[in-house]
């Protein structure tokens, strides 16, 4: 039986200096709920999000836990052009055939926090899945700032649309892979000589970065309206491997940096690699059927993690919880 796995990112989503939750229901969850969207990608491929909605995922009380959950659809078209006959060789014949790999998200407003859950073979990756993301995020916010120029054209304040893109700033979306203590050290371990690392400074929600240095590096790129802002680290003779080892964990483990590892294996061979190496994963067995059921299994597994440490979830904030407990009402 094939075994199914469970992956998790931070899903950081930004408007300028507002944030994920600020746009939630005008522009993220209209996006990822409209099922005519489509992303397509060469001739024969197109991205759909299926039966996206929003759920309460935790019992009914206080502290309700709101996602917005749903299949992410890759569809293709499958084409050969030769068959192998017997006594003939390879003999041209072409066909094809229609294919639609799926994963499954859940994407946790109240944390940002994404479990992404491929449910096929060949399923469409998390690259695919931001791409598709951010071109229906981007054509909402377009959307978002029509409809609101429209009602106001003709009122007593109008504003031009100029006005409105400045007040409600293009998003930006990053998903970064959550990683384990276990992952890196064991991806470190392949290395004989750790040459280089880099850390890509990526600008959160609404958490505090848990390193000193990452917070003040990320406050000197802000105050220079940079785009991109690296550390980068290296040694040809070999960085203590120990102790980056340390320095990793602590730079991802909220899932606020990219970070790009290089130097030789043990055979003397070029070796990087980056988060996607030591990203944290979970079996999931017998996979339900029922949407909401499998959402809410996925989301038990993602809580069993937090509490043993592996993952970890920023404190929530007041002007979240209030959003939050406005929408499960």
């Amino acid at each position: 039986m094939r075994q199914h796995h469970a992956l998790f990112a931070n899903f950081i989503l930004r408007f300028g200096k507002k944030e994920l939750i600020d746009y939630a229901e005008t522009i993220l969850i209209p996006a990822l709920t409209d099922d005519t969207r489509v992303r397509t990608y060469g001739t024969r491929t197109s991205y759909r999000i299926y039966k996206g909605r929003v759920v309460r995922l935790d019992k009914d009380g206080s502290n309700p836990t709101i996602a917005l959950i749903g299949q992410f659809i890759k569809e293709t078209e499958l084409v050969r052009y030769q068959v192998f006959k017997r006594g003939e060789g390879a003999v041209a014949d072409e066909a094809a055939l229609a294919s639609a790999p799926s994963a499954f998200f859940v994407l946790i407003l109240n944390s940002h926090r994404l479990i992404y859950f491929p449910e096929t073979p060949d399923a469409p990756d998390l690259r695919a899945f931001k791409a598709t993301i951010k071109r229906f995020v981007s054509d909402r916010h377009r959307e978002y700032i029509d409809e609101i120029h429209t009602i106001r054209k003709d009122s007593r304040e109008p504003v031009t649309k100029t006005a409105l893109r400045e007040e409600h700033e293009v998003p930006t979306l990053e998903i970064i892979p959550l990683t384990g203590k276990e992952g890196i050290s064991a991806f470190v371990n392949q290395f004989s000589v750790l040459k280089t690392i880099e850390f890509r400074i990526v600008k959160p929600n609404a958490e505090l970065e848990g390193h000193e240095v990452f917070r003040q590096l990320r406050e000197i790129s802000d105050g220079l309206k940079s785009s991109d802002t690296r550390l980068r680290t290296s040694n040809p003779d070999g960085l203590d491997k120990t102790k980056s080892k340390k320095t990793i964990n602590e730079a991802t483990e909220q899932g606020n940096q990219e970070v790009t590892l290089h130097g030789v294996d043990q055979e003397g061979n070029k070796l990087n690699g980056n988060n996607e190496e030591f990203k944290i994963s979970a079996p999931v067995s017998k996979v339900p059927v029922a949407k909401l059921t499998l959402a809410k299994k996925l989301f038990g597994i993602f809580t069993g993690l937090v509490a043993k440490g592996i993952i970890k979830v920023p404190p929530q904030t007041a002007k979240v919880t209030n959003i939050i407990e406005g929408m499960a009402e």
